[in-house]
């Protein structure tokens, strides 16, 4: 089963020698696994029978102020992006805005990955139809995770949507699919998109979900999960 994991942490940002504070929360998998070989706190927030989402309000401690930028990660594990059939399931050229025939389409999406009852999935492929989509809110009025500045600007370049999104006929767009993960607005052009299509070389799976820039202060703080 796949472990999740969600970590709230400093970022190193002049200095390596810069103490860096950090709070991790296990949510799924196994609670006698330690993930990340560090002290983890366990609150178990699992998918519900038939894949409904399920919502958990968790409250941690914050054991001293913490500065930003805070980034918000999350860890799964096991998850093989390094797989050559997932590694090729992606038609970059569909990332970058531009349509391939049919026949390409289908030497390298599978099916589900391709089209749905409601039309063909733009883009296609296991890359990005396996987009991560559990969500993460700090609930505190002064405080948002914001999906700005975490990918890499190399990355980001590479994601374009084609002229005629969103209005193409017959078409099912990534942000349809993961409607609370990628604003319409953007389309592929997220950065939350741009980090998970960066393979991880190992089946620990850690990824940026967005950044804090405000500090957290110590004392209670309640984190809503939806898994």
């Amino acid at each position: 089963a796949l472990g999740g994991l969600l970590l709230l942490g400093e970022q190193v940002v002049h200095t390596l020698s810069q103490g860096v504070k950090s709070i991790a929360i296990q949510y799924d998998g196994n609670p006698t696994e330690n993930f990340l070989e560090r002290e983890q706190l366990h609150r178990p927030c699992p998918v519900l029978p038939g894949g409904r989402t399920n919502t958990c309000d968790i409250e941690v401690d914050i054991p001293e102020d913490m500065k930003p930028p805070i980034l918000v990660l999350y860890t799964v594990t096991p998850f093989f992006q390094n797989f050559n059939t997932y590694l090729t399931s992606v038609i970059y050229e569909e990332l970058s805005g531009h349509s391939v025939s049919d026949g390409r389409r289908r030497d390298v999406c599978p099916q589900s990955t391709r089209s749905s009852p409601g039309g063909d999935i733009f883009p296609c492929g296991l890359q990005t139809t396996s987009l991560f989509n559990d969500t993460f809110e700090v609930l505190h009025s002064d405080l948002r995770v914001c999906d700005r500045g975490i990918a890499l600007d190399e990355d980001l370049r590479l994601l374009r949507n084609p002229p005629d999104f969103p209005h193409r006929n017959n078409t099912i767009w990534l942000h349809q699919l993961f409607p609370s993960v990628l604003p319409a607005e953007r389309g592929v052009s997220s950065e939350r998109l741009a980090t998970w299509l960066r393979p991880s070389a190992v089946p620990l799976l850690s990824k940026t979900y967005g950044r804090i820039d405000s500090t957290l202060k110590k004392g209670k703080l309640r984190v809503r999960i939806k898994a």
